[in-house]
């Protein structure tokens, strides 16, 4: 059985338009956090690594060297641009760990490609396993041992296997050699060979065979036990897809509790990339052929192989590297929308697949796996386009080799490192001020990004002045920036005034933002929520601060709703001195008494507040007062990760439509919002156009037709929204996105209108619900 993910995931979204949000963490005027924060020790920015021209597919590290392999034929500095300084390098290249410079003095020609590398346990040999049969002109088919430094061949060692040798891993005496090869010095020995490290001759003892590719092998620290992971479905005739442990000795099968953890169907084929050991803990990585298959990774105990943690995120995973007490991993990372606080890969306006943003380079604890604030970038152009092929450490420093060309926004190929340090935060927003009350205007901004910090220090300045007003503090993902909130009072009304925000992570700042558009300060209260409300007409209004079973409507239309399930009445509101419902995230919403007429445009309105890491619906509309509803439509929910979206459906072409329904139209937030505090969502459908505002900002729109026809519910908390998931459904756990389709916090004052307001008419009601915070 696997078990649930037990920590949040990363807010995994797109930096975007600032809404006005109310900040989890509230601005004061006090001074700002002297500590920094570093979750994990390698600075976000690449240090100064020579490149390479081609793939990298293997790496090393000894004696105070690195030792590259793969598709490359040259290498070039840091700096130069593809073709140009170029130093001859066939498939096999060595650099220093301290400079990054390329050791002129190893130089070994090939003439086929390096797939794996491994070094003795004395630091004097280099294992060179792949595609070449000869080495500085000499036959050695596809495994030599160089000594080190000089490179030069160590003939005291003789192999030769019949096809490519893909991995390689030391235990002692011992070498352990997977790969395609059926036969290792012309005895029969399929895909695994167990060898003497230093004469290169076979162990006959050990006799373990797979039906194909062994792609990686891991030996226990205290080698106990062997791993393999690969392409195959047997090991020695038993099945074991793409996962096998074995004892060492004579390749005998050992126990793996979780043999089942990475599935083996017709449609969701997976391949075990990478195998790394760390005290009792052996972590996997996996890379799935169909979406919603394996593509994350995750940790085994090696004693029986029982499941630790599991990380089901999409996007194949094939790198890993444990240094400092945290697990480094590469991948093709773009949907963790099944986990609980998991995220949908930066689909922002549609859910096709040219719209994902990937992110292949992360952190994650030993313990459980939840991602930790690391996120550097590369881009993915070589033969696979995945990015990050491979990882070594030296116990300092994290080298990457990949397919990749960039590496954050410099031009780096195939090849980089990253060192311990601290990178500052990118320069701050421009903040948006807005006059709320008598005296009082709300400065707001999103938060900015460090890519090796996590909680950062604001520090607002009006008027271009040197000594901060206020400090504002929030955690922050490269993948989810918050909007944030900073109150300043006191101030005379009728003058006007300017606002700067700057970023820091209590040791290194970024730049001083761009000052905000002028303010000036209001003299009065703006009109009161409800009056504003009903000036806009809406033909419901349930304020939700009443008692029992009803939702009066404050509206002139007497449309009355109903409390489901689980809600509770008398929760702390919106709007000072109000009150609310919460809801159990089980059974709890709200919903129509009586049927409305869908009509041609339509407006939905609610706050809500949560810090759920398993979505649910906040507003819909659905053929049903109770239960799925057999129309469920003009919805507005979180994602698990705390992502606001807004759907309609959209009506399949007319003449005999074949094939799957067409995709929602849909508009999703580049920010979270499950933060703890009160939100304004508000979407309008003008017959064309469907529009989502958070916090009286307009966030996206989206051209559509709606499919909603008849009559329906008005509903709040719940909504069906399985035909709303995600692109790929849902994942090999069979968990759908969002997890919960009933929302688990609290709603007030829900609104709903036959027509679309305007962003005027939004921006009133929401300046109206804030003046009663400032």
């Amino acid at each position: 059985m696997r078990e649930a993910w037990r920590r949040r995931l990363p807010r995994i979204a797109l930096a975007g338009l600032a809404a006005l949000t109310v900040a989890a963490a509230v601005g004061t005027a006090g001074t700002p956090a002297g500590a920094a924060e570093f979750d994990q020790p390698l600075s976000g920015t690449a240090s100064s690594m020579w490149q390479t021209n081609n793939d990298v597919n293997a790496l090393a590290v000894t004696g105070g060297v690195l030792y590259a392999g793969g598709l490359f034929t040259d290498v070039r500095p840091p700096g130069a641009a593809a073709g140009t300084s170029q130093t001859a390098r066939t498939y096999l290249a060595a650099f220093s760990t301290s400079t990054g410079a390329l050791v002129t003095s190893f130089k070994v020609t090939l003439n086929g490609q390096v797939r794996a590398l491994a070094t003795s346990t004395d630091g004097k040999l280099l294992y060179v396993g792949g595609s070449f049969t000869t080495v500085n002109g000499a036959t050695h088919n596809r495994l030599v041992a160089l000594n080190l430094p000089a490179g030069t061949v160590d003939t005291s060692f003789s192999a030769n296997a019949s096809s490519n040798v893909t991995s390689l891993a030391v235990a002692g005496s011992t070498l352990f050699v997977g790969g395609d090869f059926g036969t290792m010095n012309g005895a029969t020995h399929a895909r695994i060979a167990s060898m003497n490290a230093t004469t290169g001759a076979v162990n006959s003892g050990f006799t373990a065979k797979a039906d194909n590719r062994v792609v990686t092998i891991a030996v226990a620290p205290d080698a106990s036990r062997l791993y393999l992971g690969g392409s195959f479905e047997n090991v020695d005739g038993a099945v074991h897809h793409a996962l096998a442990s074995l004892y060492p000795g004579t390749g005998a099968q050992a126990p793996l509790a979780a043999a089942t953890v990475i599935p083996n169907t017709p449609d969701c084929y997976a391949n075990v990339t990478d195998i790394v050991t760390s005290g009792t803990t052996a972590y996997v990585a996996g890379q799935g052929a169909q979406p919603g298959c394996f593509d994350g990774d995750l940790a085994l105990n090696i004693s029986d192989g029982s499941l630790v943690w599991e990380n089901d995120c999409e996007g194949a995973t094939v790198a890993l590297a444990v240094l400092d007490g945290w697990l480094y991993k590469g991948s093709h990372m773009h949907d963790c929308a099944y986990n609980p606080g998991g995220n949908e890969g930066g689909f922002v306006g549609s859910l096709a697949q040219g719209n994902r943003v990937w992110y292949r380079l992360a952190t994650q604890s030993l313990t459980d796996g939840s991602l930790a604030h690391w996120s550097p970038n590369t881009n993915g152009a070589g033969t696979v386009h995945i990015g990050p092929h491979v990882f070594a450490t030296d116990g300092t420093q994290l080298y990457v080799g990949g397919d990749f060309t960039t590496v954050g926004s410099a031009s780096q190929q195939g090849l980089t490192r990253f060192k311990a340090g601290d990178t500052a935060p990118a320069k701050a927003s421009t903040p948006t001020a807005v006059g709320t009350a008598a005296g009082t205007v709300a400065v707001g901004f999103r938060a900015s990004v460090d890519p090796d910090s996590g909680t950062l220090t604001y520090s607002i300045y009006r008027d271009g002045g040197s000594t901060a007003i206020g400090h504002v503090s929030a955690e922050s993902w490269y993948w989810a920036q918050p909007t944030l909130r900073f109150y300043d009072t006191g101030l005379t009304p009728g003058s006007s005034h300017t606002y700067q925000v700057v970023a820091s992570d209590g040791t290194l700042s970024g730049a001083r933002s761009s000052a905000s558009a002028s303010v000036t300060v209001p003299s009065g209260n703006p009109a009161g929520y409800a009056t504003t409300v009903l000036s806009a007409s809406p033909s419901s209004y349930w304020r939700l601060d009443g008692t029992g079973t009803t939702a009066a409507d404050s509206s002139p239309h007497g449309a009355d709703g109903t409390l489901v399930g689980g809600v509770t009445t008398g929760a702390t509101g919106a709007l000072a001195g109000d009150t609310a419902v919460s809801l159990d995230g089980s059974s709890g919403y709200v919903s129509a008494a009586n049927s409305s007429a869908a009509g041609t445009a339509f407006t939905e309105s609610a706050w809500f507040r949560t810090t759920t890491l398993s979505g649910g619906d906040i507003l819909g509309f659905a053929g049903s007062a109770t239960g799925a509803g057999t129309v469920n439509d003009r919805v507005v929910y979180l994602d698990d990760d705390g992502q606001l979206a807004t759907a309609i459906h959209t009506p399949p072409p007319s003449g005999g439509h074949t094939g799957p329904p067409p995709m929602p139209t849909l508009v999703r937030t580049p920010t979270t919002f499950n933060d703890g505090v009160w939100h304004q969502v508000v979407v309008t459908y003008s017959g064309t156009t469907l529009s989502l505002y958070v916090d009286g900002a307009l966030i996206g729109t989206a051209t559509g037709t709606q499919s909603a026809t008849g009559s329906g519910y008005l509903r709040a908390g719940y909504t069906d929204l399985s035909s709303f998931n995600a692109v790929f459904g849902t994942n090999i756990t069979g968990r759908t996105s969002p997890n919960s389709y009933h929302l688990n916090g609290s709603v007030d004052e829900v609104a709903g209108y036959p027509t679309a307001l305007s962003a005027t008419q939004v921006r009133a009601q929401f300046t109206a619900g804030l003046a009663t915070h400032s």
